[in-house]
């Protein structure tokens, strides 16, 4: 997934239409991640520079956080 900027608690900002937000919705039940055994969940992956990593990111309910994010310097294993 495309983003602007990703904190390691698997928030992103993204460049706000909320495409990926809208698309993924599904995966979220009252802005946790739902219990999805009957379909396969994929798994999210954000692809950034390290510059583009932040402290803390403001997340709102309808935000879905990514599982992985993958740096030009690490990887980030995100527990969201």
């Amino acid at each position: 997934m495309p983003l602007v900027a990703f904190d390691i608690n698997g928030t992103r900002l993204g460049m706000g239409k909320g495409y990926y937000d809208k698309n993924l919705a599904f995966m979220l039940e009252n802005g946790a991640k739902m219990s999805l055994s009957s379909i396969k969940k994929p798994k999210l992956i954000g692809l950034a520079h390290e510059c583009q990593r932040v402290e803390q990111l403001e997340r709102a309910e309808w935000d879905v956080p990514m599982d992985k994010i993958i740096t030009d310097q690490a990887t980030y294993t995100t527990a969201s």
